[in-house]
């Protein structure tokens, strides 16, 4: 989300759903499992799905604004990037979250890889929050730009 140019940016697809979850529900929901006498080997808990293009259009419903979206170039231009980017910089490696491994978690989310299936999101009695709930709290920083 690039705020002050009124844009989504995205790689791939705009229709590509993706996985979002603030930090603090994942606390929340680190703490339901904590005390949770059962939990699953492996909980999927997402705070929302949305594509860039229904990003776009929450945000400027927010905003009162339009928000365009971008396309930034295919997976394949993003798989590009990566290895360029690594190749490089191998002293990145050492980094505690080096910029290809950033563009690697961008890669997965934009592919699909990195949608979680089948959702836990019923096991615990959390309200979780939306993309619209966090924009809407954030609502200044999409009208300032």
């Amino acid at each position: 989300l690039d705020a002050p140019a009124h844009k989504v940016n995205y790689w791939g697809e705009p229709d590509q759903p993706l996985d979002y979850t603030t930090m603090a529900d994942t606390a929340a929901i680190t703490a339901e499992a904590a005390i949770d006498p059962g939990p699953p080997a492996i909980l999927r808990i997402v705070g929302d799905r949305v594509t860039a293009r229904e990003i776009a259009a929450i945000a400027g419903d927010v905003a009162g604004t339009p928000f365009s979206l971008e396309r930034l170039g295919s997976l394949d231009d993003l798989a590009a990037l990566i290895a360029r980017e690594r190749e490089q910089h191998p002293e990145a490696e050492n980094e505690t979250f080096p910029r290809f491994q950033q563009l690697q978690y961008t890669h997965n989310m934009q592919s699909g890889r990195g949608t979680l299936a089948p959702l836990d999101n019923g096991r615990y009695d959390l309200k979780l929050t939306s993309v619209r709930d966090l924009l809407v709290a954030n609502a200044r920083m999409l009208q300032s730009s």
